[in-house]
């Protein structure tokens, strides 16, 4: 449907639901007039010889009937208008880009039909502001994120171009433009990822295969890094069958083990364990590294979250982002739980059909 059609029958149902208010007003207003006309001639009340014409009575029902709808429909004029105007405003300032905004009726009696309306209001407007600050605050992180490598490779790219310099500088300079490069490449790759997988509501290219097997090829893949620091992996895996997308789950993995091994220091232990749990497989991958604090559990899975703002540990903080978002599309759950200094065990669930 196009957006100008439903323009229209939005403009459409609301005049509808003024026009029906209206109309339900008058029918109250002559329902009373009718009430207090039968009350007056009951009683009569009414002097002179109001009752010698037959249709006088009826006459005098019409008018008093008119005269109440005319006033109730001024008031309900006037009530509409005040009560609209509040919420009218909190919306102008919204629409300015003021996400404090909120709907505050103060001493008006409310309806309870306006409760919810300023509920759902202000709730919105704090989520928009939420939002608002996530914005912000990737933009500066991206900035941040892309700047530093582009700086670095300038810098040692002019180094580059000095006639006199050294063969063994000149070698150690391409490495850091290579290694910077590559540190931008994936940047990027886990960006457009990222993208990709926050618009994608349907899980498409899965197969049925051996979570235990790729667990220990991701083992595999990060040996030297691991033996780098001399550490010891401990596996502990049932043999299990999943329905996901091979590609994508294989990524998460390597991310958390990664990170494992990355934030643990040298001759630690690092334990993967994978077991079922009634209808689902669960795996979890415990370090002895660091750990974190409670604050940065919070915040663990969102796009360029670090703990580390001095960046001692190479990372763009985009990995666990990724991670959950595949976990999300496979109707999964993944969770940390941290103690800083202690180490960390991140449990990732996902359903085995």
């Amino acid at each position: 449907m196009k957006k100008e059609t439903k323009s229209a029958l939005g403009n459409a149902a609301v005049v509808l639901l003024f026009a029906f208010n209206n109309i339900v007003m008058l029918l109250f207003s002559m329902a009373l007039a009718a009430g207090i006309s039968l009350v007056l001639l009951r009683f009569k009340l009414l002097a002179g010889d109001f009752y010698s014409h037959p249709s006088a009575p009826f006459i005098f029902a019409l008018l008093v009937g008119i005269a109440l709808a005319v006033i109730t429909a001024f008031i309900n004029r006037r009530l509409m208008r005040r009560y609209l105007s509040v919420p009218v405003k909190a919306l102008k300032q919204l629409a300015a880009g003021n996400f404090k905004a909120e709907i505050d009726f103060g001493n008006l009696p409310i309806p309870t039909e306006y409760t919810e309306l300023a509920d759902v209001f202000n709730e919105t407007a704090r989520e928009l502001g939420s939002i608002e600050i996530m914005r912000n605050d990737f933009i500066n992180n991206f900035s941040h994120e892309f700047k530093t490598p582009i700086v670095s490779i300038q810098g040692f790219a002019k180094q580059l171009q000095r006639q006199n310099l050294p063969e063994e500088q000149r070698k150690e300079y391409t490495d850091i433009i290579i290694h910077e490069a590559g540190r931008l490449a994936r940047l990027s790759a886990n960006i457009l990822s990222l993208s990709r997988l926050e618009a994608q509501t349907i899980l498409t290219g899965t197969t049925v295969y051996d979570l235990a097997e790729q667990l220990r090829s991701t083992i595999l893949l990060l040996q030297n890094k691991w033996e780098s620091k001399r550490m010891e992996p401990e596996l502990n895996l049932d043999e299990l069958q999943i329905t996901g997308n091979r590609e994508l789950l294989a990524e998460v993995w390597m991310n958390i083990v990664d990170n494992a091994v990355k934030f643990s220091p040298a001759g630690v232990k690092l334990r993967v364990y994978l077991y079922a749990e009634k209808t689902d497989a669960v795996v979890k991958v415990q370090d002895f590294g660091c750990g974190m604090s409670e604050e940065a559990k919070k915040h663990v899975f969102e796009k360029f979250y670090q703990e580390d703002n001095s960046h001692t540990v190479e990372g763009n903080g985009l990995g666990l982002a990724v991670a959950s978002q595949i976990i999300r599309l496979h109707g999964g759950r993944i969770t940390v739980e941290s103690t800083a200094g202690k180490g960390s065990v991140f449990m990732v669930t996902l359903p085995l059909q």
